[in-house]
Parts: C-alpha cells; sequence; structure tokens
C-alpha cells in the first residue's frame, strides 16, 4: 500500500509541476463574445401581457434590453402589463339609430368591455344598466324630389321627424370699392384693398361652419365689379344675408365711429345690424379708445331717391344701390352696409391698416352670424336620416287637338295625361267676344288635361302654335285667358302664317287682335314708357306692398316665362338702368 500512495503522489506531484509552468508561459484567456438574436416585441392587449423588445445570446443564454449586451434584463423587466384602453361615456339620449348613455361609466376602445371605474376593475356585465336601444325613426309625409316624366322615373324622400332638417344659410359678402378707391388719412390705405382682405379673412371664419354658403363680389382684389351688379348677385343666387364691407371718410379727422345701414324693407334686420355693429366697434375702440357705435348702437335706414325724380314723388326706396338691388329678392331678409370706422380718422385708419386687427373683426363678425342663424361648427351638423323611393315613369302625353292647331305640352304635363285643345263653336265663343269688345276675334278654344278621372292642372307653359285664316297677316296676336276672376292677356309671336305663344294654365281662351298701345314689354304702368317707374311699381306689387295697384299683366311678365316675380323685377331694372 505504501508503495501505491507513493506513486501516486510522484505523479500528482509531476502534473502540478508542468501544468504551473504552462501557466506561467501561457496568454491570458478571452473575455465570452455574446451571439445575440433579436426578439421583436408583442405588444399587449386588454387580457394578456406583453414583451419588450429584447436580446438573448445564443451562447450563454443571456437576456439583454440592448443588441451590445450591456442591459441585462430578466422576464419581469420584459413584461407590458395587460391593459384596457378606456374612454368615458357621458349620459346621452338615445337617437333614432344610436344608443343612449344612462348612466356615466367607461368603455374600452379595443375590446368594447364596460365598467364602472376608469381603471377598469370593476365590469360591467349587463349593458343594459348603462344603455338604452335606440328610439327608432319616425318618418314624416314623402316629399317629391324629382317628378316623374313620361318615361323618367321620379324620386321622393321622406325624413325621420327625430332628425330635423338644418337649414342652409347663403350670404353674399361685397368688399366694397375697387383697389385704387378711396385713400385713408395715412399714406398707403385704400378702402377697397383693406375691405377686400376683410371680406377674404371674413370668408375664411365663415368656412369654419357646416351650414353655410357663401359668395363673394369679388374675386381678387384688382375685381372693381360694377355698383349695380353687387346687390343683385345676393338678389339672384338666393341669399338670404348681404354685407357690403366699407370704412367711412369725412372732412374734419376728429369724426370717429362705426355705422351700420340696413333695408328700409326689412325692419327685422335691425337686431343683427345692432349685433353686428357693436362686435366690431368693441374690436376697433379696444386698440383706438375712442370708437364708438353712432346711431345709439342702431342701424340706420336711408330712403331719399338715388337718381332723381324718375322714380317718382313720395315712391319710398333704399337710397344705398347694393341694399336696394339685393332686396328685390324675397330670400334677401338681411342687408347690410358696415362702415368699420373711418379712414380719415388717423387712430381708426391706423387701426385698419394692420391686417391682424382685420382678422379680429372678421372672427367678431363671423362670430355674431354663427351665433344668430344657428350654424353648426365644422364636422358637428347632425345628420338627417331619409328614405329614398323611386316613382315610376308616368307614361307618354297623349293629344286631342283640333285642326289648325299644334301643341307642345311637355313642360306643362309630365305624362300620362290626355291633353285637348278643341276649337269652340260661333254660339260658344260670343259671351267670350263680348268681354272683348272692339276686337278682331280669329278663334277661341278650350285648354284641358286629364288623367282620365280628374282634370289635371299646368304645372308649367305649353307651347301652342296656330294657323292664322289665309289673308290675314297682322304683326302681333293677342292671347286671353278668359275665367271668373277677369282677363288675362298674353301675346304671340307672328310669323307668316303662324302664331306661337305659350300658355300657363287650363281653361277658356281667345285668340284675337290687340288693343292699341298695349304691347309695350315693361311698361308696368301703363304710360307709353319703359323707366324706373316701371321698375318701382314691379318690385312693390310683387313684394305686395302695392297689392291693388294697376298694373299690365303682360308688360310685367318681363322675361315671357308665364309668372310674374322677381326675375322680372331684375330683368326689367337692368333695362331700365342701360
Amino acid at each position: 500500500m505504501r508503495r501505491i500512495f507513493a506513486f501516486a503522489s510522484a505523479v500528482c506531484l509531476i502534473a502540478c509541476t508542468v501544468i504551473g509552468a504552462a501557466a506561467e508561459e501561457s496568454t491570458e484567456i478571452p473575455a465570452h463574445v455574446h451571439e445575440m438574436t433579436r426578439i421583436d416585441e408583442v405588444p399587449a392587449d386588454c387580457e394578456h401581457d406583453g414583451v419588450l423588445c429584447h436580446y438573448v445570446c445564443n451562447t450563454c443564454g443571456g437576456i439583454f434590453l440592448d443588441e451590445a449586451g450591456e442591459c441585462e434584463a430578466d422576464e419581469e423587466a420584459l413584461r407590458i402589463p395587460a391593459s384596457h384602453t378606456l374612454i368615458e361615456e357621458e349620459e346621452r339620449e338615445p337617437g333614432c339609430e344610436s344608443r343612449g348613455v344612462k348612466v356615466k361609466h367607461y368603455v374600452c376602445t379595443v375590446c368594447g368591455k364596460r365598467f364602472r371605474d376608469e381603471q377598469g376593475t370593476d365590469g360591467i356585465e349587463d349593458e343594459s344598466e348603462v344603455l338604452s336601444d335606440p328610439t327608432g325613426h319616425v318618418w314624416g309625409e314623402w316629399e317629391i324630389l324629382k317628378e316623374p316624366g313620361a318615361e323618367e322615373p321620379g324620386m321622393k324622400v321622406r325624413y325621420c321627424l327625430n332628425t330635423p332638417a338644418v337649414k342652409i344659410l347663403r350670404v353674399t359678402i361685397d368688399a366694397g370699392h375697387g383697389p385704387n378707391d378711396n385713400r385713408g388719412v395715412i399714406d398707403g390705405y385704400y378702402e377697397g384693398r383693406a375691405m377686400f382682405a376683410l371680406m377674404t379673412h371674413l370668408v375664411e371664419e365663415l368656412k369654419k361652419y357646416d351650414n353655410i354658403e357663401i359668395f363673394t363680389t369679388r374675386q381678387t382684389v384688382k375685381d372693381e365689379p360694377a355698383l349695380e351688379s353687387r346687390g343683385t348677385m345676393a338678389a339672384e343666387n338666393g341669399s338670404e344675408l348681404f354685407i357690403s364691407l366699407h370704412s367711412n371718410w369725412f372732412s374734419n379727422q376728429s369724426a370717429a365711429g362705426v355705422s351700420v345701414y340696413r333695408s328700409y324693407f326689412r325692419p327685422e334686420s335691425e337686431e343683427l345690424g345692432s349685433l353686428l355693429g357693436m362686435a366690431v366697434t368693441e374690436v376697433i375702440n379696444e386698440v383706438t379708445g375712442i370708437t364708438y357705435m353712432r346711431n345709439d348702437d342702431l342701424p340706420m335706414t336711408r330712403i331719399e331717391p338715388a337718381y332723381g325724380p324718375e322714380f317718382g314723388d313720395g315712391v319710398d326706396q333704399d337710397y344705398y344701390n347694393v341694399i336696394r338691388n339685393s332686396v328685390m329678392s324675397d330670400e334677401c331678409r338681411y342687408s347690410f352696409i358696415i362702415e368699420h370706422g373711418f379712414h380719415s380718422n388717423p387712430a381708426e385708419c391706423g387701426f385698419l391698416m394692420s391686417d391682424e386687427n382685420l382678422k379680429k373683426i372678421a372672427k367678431a363678425e363671423a362670430d355674431v352670424i354663427g351665433a344668430y342663424f344657428g350654424l353648426y361648427p365644422a364636422g358637428t351638423m347632425p345628420e338627417r336620416h331619409a328614405e329614398y323611393e323611386e316613382i315610376p315613369p308616368l307614361g307618354p302625353l297623349e293629344y286631342d287637338i283640333d285642326d289648325g292647331f299644334t301643341v307642345n305640352a311637355s313642360k306643362a304635363f309630365k305624362g300620362g295625361v290626355t291633353v285637348s285643345l278643341r276649337r269652340l263653336s260661333d254660339d260658344e265663343t260670343a259671351p267670350l267676344a263680348e268681354k272683348l269688345p272692339g276686337r278682331m276675334i280669329y278663334a277661341a278654344f278650350s285648354f284641358s288635361a286629364s288623367d282620365g278621372e280628374e282634370e289635371i292642372p299646368a304645372a308649367g307653359s305649353a307651347t301652342v302654335t296656330y294657323v292664322l285664316p289665309e289673308g290675314t297677316e297682322p304683326a302681333t296676336i293677342c292671347v286671353a285667358l278668359i275665367n271668373d276672376n277677369g282677363i288675362s292677356k298674353k301675346y304671340a309671336d307672328v310669323s307668316g302664317a303662324e302664331a306661337t305663344f305659350q300658355i300657363n294654365r287650363t281653361g277658356l281662351f281667345v285668340i284675337c287682335a290687340p288693343e292699341e298701345g298695349e304691347v309695350l314689354n315693361g311698361d308696368v304702368n301703363g304710360d307709353g314708357k319703359v323707366n324706373n317707374k316701371d321698375v318701382v311699381l314691379l318690385f312693390r306689387t310683387v313684394s305686395g306692398v302695392s297689392e291693388n295697384a294697376w298694373v299690365n299683366e303682360y308688360a310685367a311678365d318681363y322675361n315671357r316665362d308665364g309668372k310674374t316675380n322677381n326675375k322680372d323685377v331684375i330683368g326689367l331694372f337692368k333695362a331700365a338702368s342701360a
């Protein structure tokens, strides 16, 4: 045993000696280099934890947040806790198609679960605890959007009464004057340029509302439209509101303040005019300290004749052309000129030369308009629920026309009816002729339409051509509708042996020679001349101001469309002003 132990000890001694010698001669062993694999992030959801992006060494199995292996991590450090994305649901009434909220609570935008607390720990299992059902639609009566034609289908709509119609406000903004008009007391100010800038800012402010349609009289600063066309634009485009932007001038530089003019014929517009004037005054006076609203904070009117005696003595009318022309339309209920201070006043002129100040005025005016008309800020206008249904075509028109006449009634009747024109006998014509004494009578006829069950009134004008008796070549033909309400006359276009005319009613008609002097188009008052007196009379008649005044009905229908309305007023005004 001793020999064996001794031998083992010797071997161990020799081995240790050799290893020690080798260690003294070798270099330092290199450090470990990680071989990394990237693990992409796994997002958390409402129920499951996620994991951050990290790296794992393929050799040693180490876990790190960075690719260099300098920031070691464990599983807990990598965990992204599961959580809900909650928003608050305020109490609200149910809509036609949307559920209401009975109790304030929180809902997850990801999974849709609902909770009583904002931490998302107290879940709501039964949604009926916090939500109410939609009310459903309550439909109104059907309205015709498009009348059906003979071959074309029509369209009708009905709206839910729980979502009332949103009115669209039409407004025309006029930047007064032209680019080089009306210099201010401070060099560089021109009224036409400053008001164009103000108009541009006002349009931008008004575009922040949904239910508005905006028109402008000047598209560029260089534009200088005719004075007559500015208010007329508002009348023609159906604007409810017209505003002409100006700054004032007076020989005395101390004159200051804001003025608003309204139409004499629109007293109901006084409140809005006052609100606009006071809003502008407040903005300007905040800087100048001298600006006030003139005329005791009320809009002014001016009704003296604009162009002298041709309007007639004692005829009330708006003095300012832009206001006068705009209110030719019944739709234009608010028409104003706003004088934004005096450019002859150094303080107010200086204020108006600042574009930032003009932006403040524009915002103040837009705020008043938005509040007064109940405009909806962009993106907030409620949707109106509607159902649409097609209306089948009516079928073709049928004609039953006596010899000597041709008729095109496609604009008077939409289809599915029989149009009849029957020449009256001498016995039937005689009592009608007695109502037109001294006239040459060519023919009389009845005009009607029926769907087989009832008489159908005309919805537009039918074109009738009558072949004149041989040997007659009149210059003008009168067509008289005779009924219990009296006699309504129109005039035909005569070409050779044919007379063509429009009729927009059913009934009994007489084709005859006209009385001398009754055919002057536009001579509304029958004085043998066409001038501004006729314009005023026609305007007052159409507006209902002069209901009992006598007018030449043929002359009043200036555009020959079979109706007397504001289109005739505008056409006659342009002709009389030419």
